[in-house]
């Protein structure tokens, strides 16, 4: 429906985040967790829905669309900065930084800037899913993901140069 434009992306992604609050839920309740038991339960109801696995359970947010706009292109430079300060300030919590490396990603894709570390940050939000909000980075992923926001604001900073 969104890549035929039926709905408009303001309504598609209220949708996605409300579907996406109740399968967490559903999780919670049935105790289906881990990404391998998802996948076990979607075999068994031979559910074929590769693209929903991965936006439910890798990464935990709708796609966004994009437009490569400069609105997009300052805003992931907000994101990045704002999340890589976060880390300084050791704000490590799973509910203090995924909502802020869930805008980075989603205005990285909007600004249609490819770059190098890109993976790593849909890494990060796939782990980070998978942890309860009241976990904490310890202090080897916290230096891995500040490295990792380094390395992907100066590809993302060299690329738009190009």
């Amino acid at each position: 429906m969104f890549s035929c434009n039926a709905i408009s992306l303001t309504d598609y992604k209220r949708e996605c985040a409300l579907l996406i609050s109740h399968f967490k839920a559903a999780q919670n309740f049935t105790g289906i967790m881990k990404p391998e038991d998802v996948k076990k339960f979607m075999q068994q109801y031979q559910l074929d829905c590769k693209t929903a696995f991965s936006r439910l359970v890798e990464i935990g947010i709708p796609h966004s669309g994009g437009s490569g706009d400069a609105k997009s292109v300052a805003e992931t430079v907000q994101h990045f900065i704002t999340l890589m300060d976060s880390l300084k300030l050791q704000m490590v919590a799973v509910d203090e930084i995924y909502p802020l490396l869930a805008d980075l990603v989603d205005s990285a894709n909007r600004s249609l800037v490819p770059f190098s570390g890109q993976d790593r940050l849909h890494n990060w939000l796939s782990s980070l899913n998978q942890m309860k909000a009241s976990e904490e980075l310890n202090p080897e992923q916290i230096r891995q993901m500040s490295h990792d926001l380094e390395t992907a604001y100066n590809n993302f900073h060299k690329n738009l140069l190009q």
